[in-house]
């Protein structure tokens, strides 16, 4: 490549990381500012992650960067996207040119339960997507924890992670897996989403508490 193609290359990537700074900051801005509303029916557990800030990427039905809908269906109604609060010119690299993990700071991060249960599915085999794709056929590797009357559900998780098995039973804390990019995923984060069924198996989505907040888009959780 040509130095002034270098040259153009480079600032393209750093124009975008601006814009990718910018967008992520005004969220967040807007968002903590706004009163914090719990809605009804809300469980309580620990967060599911720790040593760090956790950023809420999404909140329920939205679009992402790329203007793709998310948390499309019903159940979903509650579901967060998370990653490591703080996007660094290492994970735009790895994001947006090399499409690879390797310095991205969300992918293998360690999750844990958020409460004493059972666990009621667990399936790790799906490959991680390159970062920017998807497998829109795939559900990807996921667990579900079964809580005190209702379950949690974790997606997208990197292939071979998952240490727990389908009838284990786990303490809050205990590990589960890590955070990958397996299934209908752009790029590494935790998708996680509560639910009970009602007595003639409707799936009725739940908000999530977590040391009394409940968390929106653009907000950020220290663990």
């Amino acid at each position: 490549m040509k130095m002034r193609g270098i040259i153009d290359l480079g600032i393209r990537i750093f124009l975008f990381g601006l814009l990718v700074f910018a967008v992520v900051w005004i969220i967040m801005f807007f968002k903590r500012d706004k009163e914090n509303i719990i809605p009804d029916g809300a469980v309580s557990m620990d967060f599911p992650l720790k040593n760090g800030f956790y950023l809420i990427n999404q909140s329920g039905p939205s679009r992402d960067l790329l203007g793709d809908s998310v948390h499309e269906i019903a159940t979903e109604k509650y579901a967060l996207d998370i990653v490591k609060d703080g996007m660094s010119i290492k994970d735009i690299i790895s994001t947006f040119v090399t499409h690879n993990f390797n310095n991205n700071s969300t992918f293998g991060t360690p999750i844990y339960s958020p409460c004493f249960g059972n666990i009621k599915k667990a399936a790790g085999d799906q490959p991680d997507m390159p970062i920017g794709t998807r497998d829109r056929v795939s559900g990807g590797n996921h667990v579900l924890v079964g809580c005190d009357q209702f379950n949690v559900n974790f997606a997208h998780l990197k292939q071979g992670s998952i240490v727990v098995h389908e009838g284990q039973t786990v303490k809050t804390g205990d590990l589960l897996g890590q955070i990958g990019n397996s299934g209908n995923s752009t790029g590494p984060h935790l998708h996680m989403a509560a639910y009970r069924t009602d007595r003639d198996d409707n799936i009725i989505p739940l908000p999530m508490i977590f040391g009394g907040r409940y968390l929106n888009k653009g907000e950020t959780f220290k663990n």
